[in-house]
């Protein structure tokens, strides 16, 4: 895999999880990731905001939300069973500030009472400390907050512990020359 970001190293865990069908004896499988930077350094990934939610700027649901909303949960459990600190908050807040904000976040916290509810002034107030707001969404039930570049470092030892788990090996490489590093690594599993 080249370039293991938030997508790279996704695909490393799932290719990961499934049973080597090789025999004892014969060599293993072996997923190997080359990128730039050591895990959760450098790259757009390791700067990428955190935030996990099914909805757009607008509060309508995106295409596929709930379902990316489930994976990354999965994703999520398991970068924290190594990394605990990877996931900030299981909350998330958007906040209202004016009219238009209100009636677009009041119809998404309607349309989705599982994921959204809508909060006062008052409540918001009373929750986060912010003076006026014209209220605002809390989004919850696996919506949240997860520092990335942790996130990467467990995810990454998640890979690692299924890997072994699984009969495979997991190696990453830094490199600044992959055409040079993809020729002299052993791929020939």
């Amino acid at each position: 895999i080249v370039g293991v970001g938030l997508a790279g190293l996704s695909v490393a865990y799932h290719l990961v999880g499934g049973r080597s069908s090789r025999t004892e004896g014969k060599r293993r499988r072996r997923v190997s990731v080359f990128d730039r930077c050591p895990v959760g350094e450098g790259g757009a990934s390791s700067v990428a905001g955190g935030l996990i939610h099914p909805f757009s700027p607008r509060g309508k649901l995106i295409h596929l939300g709930l379902e990316s909303l489930t994976a990354a949960a999965g994703l999520i459990d398991a970068a924290s069973s190594v990394r605990p600190d990877c996931l900030v908050r299981r909350r998330l807040y958007r906040l209202a500030t004016e009219e238009k904000h209100v009636a677009q976040l009041t119809k998404t916290a309607e349309g989705h009472p599982d994921l959204a509810r809508w909060m006062t002034p008052d409540e918001v107030r009373t929750a986060l400390g912010v003076e006026g707001s014209a209220g605002g969404l809390e989004l919850g039930n696996g919506c949240g907050v997860v520092h990335v570049p942790t996130y990467l470092r467990g995810l990454w030892g998640a890979c690692i512990a299924r890997a072994e788990e699984n009969g495979w090996d997991a190696t990453w490489t830094v490199t600044s020359n992959y055409t040079a590093s993809l020729s002299d690594a052993d791929l020939s599993n």
